[in-house]
């Protein structure tokens, strides 16, 4: 069974704060559904897909200092795996659709889940400026 929290903000004010390798933890307890493919239902290689997520905080990292400075907007319009892609073709690298939900919400990004994507109330105007380059990465 897929379990979504209640509340989409994972980390207090406070947290924000703590180093990413502290507030990974943090994360995936609060997302226990939460993968490198995305949300994901128990099953198959779950726990080892679980542990790559936890283990790419260089991606995610990545990740977070490009969306950093997007504006959030009041509706979730922008799928988690159409803004992966986006990233993946600015940064360079291979980016799984987990470690760019994790991102999202460690950035306190707003999300509804869409499994195994999620949909982010970031502004679709930003994501396709930096599609097209007009956000330098």
């Amino acid at each position: 069974m897929l379990q979504i929290p209640k509340d989409e903000s994972c980390l207090s004010y406070h947290d924000a704060i703590l180093p990413l390798d502290y507030r990974m933890p943090l994360l995936m307890s609060a997302w226990p559904n939460l993968t490198v493919y995305g949300l994901q239902d128990e099953g198959g290689d779950f726990p080892e897909a679980r542990y790559t997520l936890a283990k790419l905080q260089g991606v995610i990292g990545a990740c977070m200092e490009l969306l950093v400075n997007a504006p959030k907007v009041r509706r979730r319009e922008v799928g988690s795996y159409y803004l992966k892609h986006v990233l993946e073709e600015r940064l360079g690298v291979y980016v799984p659709n987990g470690a760019c939900i994790a991102a999202c919400l460690l950035l306190a990004f707003k999300v509804r889940p869409f499994p195994p994507n999620v949909e982010v109330n970031i502004s679709p105007r930003w994501v396709r400026d930096l599609a097209e380059g007009r956000i330098a990465a």
